[in-house]
């Protein structure tokens, strides 16, 4: 006699067999798309449309070569937009668990910022450089991306202020790692040190605020204080 406690059973393995079941039959589906996506490509690769689709099933797929390859195909023929680099970029640095992984990632903000004008992906650049000051001239690099940063976007009126911002809160940090030359118990290095880091953040205030941007108000208040 089967009681309720076997039947649950028989239930629960019915609905685990269902879910497997019905996984193999989205997979199955999704990858009849791909190979869809796949041939139109082939047969004529100027199809926009169809490489952001096929982008997205691999994305979903977590097939990170096949994702690879789509990506460097569709850059090949198109300009990627910023949301398809930063996405890029993401999916990448996701993976990356030492320094050595992360400098590997660089090269692609290099040709994001090559294919667009974006505010948002020179922030990233920056905020990702930031992230490996510790290697070798690291800082400098640093600076470096922020220069460039400010000269390629920094005149964009609606956003451009968030470049220069960063750029001066980067600065202010480092400002407040020298801190102790402002004492008088510091020694001549640590003055020189604190003076120079004080002017280089003076010098950016004003440098911003010689470019029509939104905000400059809150940047001269700022400077103020």
């Amino acid at each position: 006699m089967e009681t309720n406690h076997d039947m649950g059973e028989e239930d629960a393995m019915s609905d685990d067999s269902s879910c497997s079941e019905d996984d193999k039959d989205v997979d199955a589906e999704e990858e009849k798309q791909i190979e869809e996506l796949q041939a139109k490509i082939t047969a004529n690769p100027y199809q926009y449309d169809s490489h952001i689709t096929l982008i997205a099933y691999l994305r979903n797929t977590g097939n990170l070569e096949k994702l690879r390859d789509a990506r460097e195909a569709m850059a090949k023929i198109f300009p990627l937009t910023p949301e398809l680099w930063l996405e890029w970029i993401k999916d990448e640095s996701t993976l990356c668990e030492t320094d050595e992984e992360k400098e590997k990632v660089m090269p692609l903000f290099e040709r994001a910022v090559q294919d667009y004008l974006s505010v948002a992906l020179w922030l990233e650049y920056a905020q990702f450089s930031i992230g490996l000051m510790n290697a070798e001239q690291g800082l400098e690099r640093v600076r470096q991306v922020f220069e460039r940063a400010v000269t390629a976007a920094g005149l964009h009126v609606s956003q451009g202020a968030l470049l220069w911002e960063a750029y001066r809160e980067f600065e202010i940090c480092l400002l407040s790692t020298v801190q102790a030359g402002a004492s008088e118990e510091s020694t001549q290095e640590q003055r020189e040190q604190y003076v120079a880091q004080r002017n280089r953040v003076y010098s950016l205030f004003k440098r911003q605020l010689s470019v029509p941007l939104f905000g400059m108000e809150k940047t001269y208040q700022e400077l103020k204080e």
